[in-house]
């Protein structure tokens, strides 16, 4: 409408911010992770934290909410098969499937 002149443009959004700025990487050294893995830790609850979070990091940022839901029978084969418990009928990250479901 604008373009055959049937209305004035007014720019509406003229103000508004609408560019991307870029992220910055917040990943951690391969040796962090190497070192957080091979740490020596006795307390029971720190050796938990420290299980959840490489669980978490060796299955691409599993949230806890979705390992703490996860069963035995999730587990096929060599295949972790889970729903995501994100946003419903959307694709979760990296090589999920349709509805949510990561497969590893």
């Amino acid at each position: 409408a604008v373009k055959s002149g049937v209305i004035a443009d007014k720019k509406p959004f003229n103000h508004v911010f609408t560019t991307m700025t870029k992220t910055a990487k917040r990943a951690i050294p391969i040796q962090t992770i190497q070192k957080i893995a091979q740490a020596h830790i006795t307390n029971k609850n720190e050796a938990l934290a420290r299980d959840l979070f490489l669980f978490s990091f060796y299955t691409r940022g599993m949230s806890f909410v979705d390992i703490a839901y996860l069963k035995k029978t999730d587990l096929n084969n060599t295949y972790l098969i889970y729903n995501w418990s994100g946003i419903k009928n959307s694709v979760a990250k990296g090589n999920a499937g349709i509805g949510g479901q990561e497969q590893f």
